[in-house]
């Protein structure tokens, strides 16, 4: 199960969400009781995406275009 704290116009909002099937991707090694996620990573840890193991691709600089 996980259960997220949220802020919205009108005042905090407490949700929960419990897979029938399976576990949502949680890292074995966190030693903190919260996490902050961005809305795109909070997106790919409900579709069951493994937020920590994914890796950005790397950002290209171009000296010159010919």
């Amino acid at each position: 199960m996980i259960t997220v704290l949220y802020f919205d116009k009108s005042g905090f909002a407490l949700w929960q969400k419990r897979l029938e099937r399976d576990k949502f991707p949680w890292p074995k090694d966190l030693a903190a009781p919260t996490v902050r996620l961005t809305p795109e990573q909070f997106a790919w840890l409900l579709e069951g995406y493994d937020v920590w193991n994914m890796k950005s691709s790397e950002e290209l600089h171009f000296d010159r275009v010919c």
